[in-house]
C-alpha cells in the first residue's frame, strides 16, 4: 500500500490554472454569432467535436447538415434553421442520434411559426421569417429545446414567452443562455413560471 504525506505550503501559493473552453458556451456563442452574421466575433472555442462540428456547419451552411453524434448541434440547428429566410435544410446525425427524442422541440419550432418536415433522411426545414409568441413546456426531457429557442428569440416578430413548468433540474443551462443573450445585447428575464426574450 503507498502513502502519501501532504505537508502545509511556507507561503502563499502562486499557479495558473488553465481550464478547458467550454463546449456549451461556445456553441451558443456561434449560434449567436451566426445570427448575428459574423461568425469571426467567436474567439477560442471548445476543441470538441461538437463545437468543431458546429462551428464548421455554421461557416459552410450546407444543404444537408450532418451533426453526427451531437444532440446539441442538431436541436440548436433545427432552431437555426428555422429562421433562415430564404434557405432549406436537412438536419440529421447518425442513426442513434436521430432516434433520440426531439418531437417537443419541433412542435415547439411549429408553434412559433417553424416549417419542419420530418423525412427518412432527417428534419427538413424551410427557413422563414417567424412570428414568434408563446410556447409551453412541462418538465421537458433537455434543457435544450428551451435554449434552442430562446437563441433564436430575438429574430422572432414578436419575440418569445415561453412557459415552463414541472421539473426544472437544467434551469442552470437555461440561465447560461440568458446571460450569453445578454452579453449580445438582448435582454431576457426567467421567473419561476415565465421566460421572456426579445430584442
Amino acid at each position: 500500500m503507498t502513502s502519501l504525506t501532504l505537508h502545509r505550503p511556507q507561503g502563499p501559493i502562486r499557479a495558473t490554472i488553465r481550464l478547458p473552453r467550454s463546449k456549451s458556451v461556445s456553441n451558443r456563442a456561434l449560434i449567436m454569432a451566426s445570427l448575428i452574421g459574423d461568425l469571426d466575433l467567436v474567439k477560442n472555442l471548445s476543441d470538441g467535436d461538437d463545437t468543431r462540428v458546429m462551428h464548421r456547419l455554421l461557416r459552410d451552411r450546407p444543404r444537408v447538415m450532418d451533426c453526427g453524434a451531437g444532440g446539441t448541434t442538431l436541436r440548436f440547428l433545427l432552431a437555426w434553421a428555422a429562421v433562415q429566410e430564404g434557405e432549406e435544410h436537412v438536419i440529421t446525425g447518425i442513426p442513434r442520434l436521430m432516434e433520440r427524442p426531439h418531437d417537443d422541440l419541433v412542435t415547439a419550432l411549429k408553434t412559433l411559426g417553424a416549417d419542419i418536415d420530418r423525412t427518412p433522411k432527417g428534419f427538413h426545414v424551410k427557413g422563414r421569417r417567424m412570428k414568434g409568441g408563446r410556447v409551453h413546456f412541462d418538465s421537458p426531457i433537455s434543457s435544450q429545446y428551451l435554449s434552442a429557442l430562446v437563441l433564436i428569440a430575438p429574430r422572432l416578430e414578436d419575440g418569445l414567452e415561453l412557459q415552463w413548468t414541472g421539473t426544472r433540474l437544467s434551469e442552470p443551462f437555461v440561465s447560461m443562455t440568458l446571460k450569453m443573450l445578454d452579453h449580445f445585447g438582448v435582454r431576457a428575464s426567467l421567473s419561476m413560471a415565465w421566460l421572456s426574450a426579445r430584442t
